[in-house]
C-alpha cells in the first residue's frame, strides 16, 4: 500500500476530530438514589467511584500546581540567563581596552622623560575599569549562584510531578475499571439488553472520558503523519466499509492459527476482556484520544493499566470475521472509527 503524504494523514485526522457531535455526549454512570438503596453492591461501587473522582480531581489540581511552578522557574531561569549572558558581554568588552591601556602606560613609563600627567590619568582609568570589572564579576557570580538554585529546584519538581502523573494514571484505571463494573450492575435493574458492539462502544465511551495520559504516548506520541504497525502478521480479509450493513467499521486480518496480535503502537491497555459475541478484546490508549481496539482474540495476555510499547504482545488471535484464524482491529480518534490501513506500512 502505498503511503499517505503527511498532509493527507493530517486532513483525515481533522476530519475525524471535527466530525458532528452526538446527540448525547458520553457521560460516566450515575445510578440513582434508588437504585443505590436496593442494591448493596450498587451503593458500594458508586462510594468507590466517588472517592476516586474525589482522588483525581485533588492529583490533577497538585499537578497544575506543579506544572505552573515549574514555568514559573523556567521563566526565572531564562530570564538569569539573559542577564548572566549580558554581564559576561560587558566583561569581555571591558578587556580590549585594558589591554590597550596597559600597553600605553608601559610605553609611556618606559619612555625616558614620563608624561606623568597621561600617566596618571592612565592609571586612574585602569583602577576605575577594574573596579568595575570586580563589581561586575561578583554579579556575574551571584547570578549563577541563583542560577543553580533556580536549577536545582526545577530538577526537584521532576521526579514528585513524574510520580504524581503515574499515580494519577493508576487513579484513571481503577475509576474506569468500577465505571465499568457500575455499567454491568445497572444493566440488570435497567433490564438493558446490549449487544456485543453497544457493549463495546460503552467501554469505548467510558475511556474516552478517563482521558488516559500514557507515559509511553508521551515519549512517543501517536501523530497524524505517523505509521502504525500490523496488530499480526497475516492479509487483510476484510475491509473497512463504514456505510455497508452491518457497518465495518475496521478491519479483518487472517492469520495462522495461534498467530501473537501485539500492539500497533505504544501506549496504556485500557480494557482486556471479553464481551460476548465479539471474544476477547484488548484496548490501547495512544494518548491525544487516540485508541486501538483488538476484537475476536482467542486470549488476553495483558492487564488494565498495563504499559505496551510498540510490537509488544496483547494475546493470541482467534476468529477472523470472514471465518478461519484471524482476528479484528480498529483505529479510533477520539469515538470515530477511522480506516486503519491508511496507518499501516506500505506493503
Amino acid at each position: 500500500m502505498r503511503r499517505l503524504s503527511p498532509l493527507l494523514h493530517a486532513l483525515i485526522l481533522a476530519l475525524a476530530l471535527s466530525a458532528p457531535a452526538r446527540a448525547r455526549p458520553p457521560q460516566p454512570p450515575e445510578p440513582t438514589p434508588a437504585e443505590r438503596a436496593q442494591s448493596a453492591e450498587v451503593e458500594k461501587t458508586w462510594g468507590n467511584i466517588s472517592f476516586l473522582q474525589q482522588r483525581l480531581a485533588s492529583q490533577k489540581a497538585r499537578l497544575a500546581a506543579l506544572d505552573e511552578e515549574a514555568r514559573r522557574l523556567d521563566r526565572e531561569r531564562k530570564s538569569m540567563e539573559e542577564v548572566i549572558e549580558a554581564l559576561g558581554r560587558r566583561i569581555t568588552g571591558m578587556l580590549p581596552g585594558l589591554w590597550q591601556m596597559d600597553v600605553r602606560l608601559k610605553g609611556i613609563l618606559d619612555a625616558t622623560v614620563a608624561p606623568w600627567d597621561e600617566a596618571d590619568r592612565g592609571l586612574s582609568w585602569m583602577g576605575a575599569v577594574y573596579a568595575q570589572a570586580r563589581r561586575e564579576m561578583a554579579e556575574f557570580k551571584d547570578r549563577n549562584v541563583e542560577l543553580a538554585a533556580t536549577l536545582t529546584r526545577i530538577a526537584r519538581l521532576a521526579p514528585e510531578t513524574q510520580a504524581l502523573a503515574a499515580q494519577a494514571e493508576k487513579t484513571k484505571d481503577t475509576l474506569l475499571a468500577e465505571r465499568l463494573a457500575l455499567l454491568r450492575e445497572l444493566a440488570t435493574p435497567r433490564r438493558e439488553k446490549l449487544a456485543p458492539r453497544e457493549q463495546l462502544e460503552r467501554v469505548l465511551e467510558q475511556a474516552s472520558l478517563a482521558e488516559f495520559d500514557p507515559q509511553g504516548a508521551r515519549e512517543n506520541p501517536f501523530t497524524p503523519d505517523g505509521l502504525v504497525s500490523s496488530p499480526a502478521q497475516g492479509r487483510v480479509s476484510s475491509t473497512f466499509a463504514p456505510e455497508a450493513n452491518p457497518p465495518r467499521v475496521g478491519v479483518g486480518v487472517s492469520t495462522p492459527a495461534g498467530e501473537k496480535v501485539r500492539a500497533v503502537h505504544s501506549g496504556r491497555v485500557a480494557f482486556a476482556g471479553e464481551i460476548k459475541g465479539l471474544g476477547r478484546v484488548a484496548v490501547v490508549e495512544h494518548g491525544r484520544d487516540t485508541r486501538s481496539v483488538y476484537t475476536g482474540l482467542a486470549s488476553v495476555d495483558v492487564k488494565p493499566g498495563q504499559d505496551v510499547a510498540q510490537g509488544d504482545v496483547l494475546g493470541q488471535a482467534g476468529e477472523a470475521p470472514s471465518g478461519g484464524p484471524g482476528m479484528s482491529f480498529e483505529l479510533r480518534f477520539g469515538l470515530k472509527p477511522i480506516n486503519p490501513s491508511r496507518w499501516f506500512p506500505a506493503s
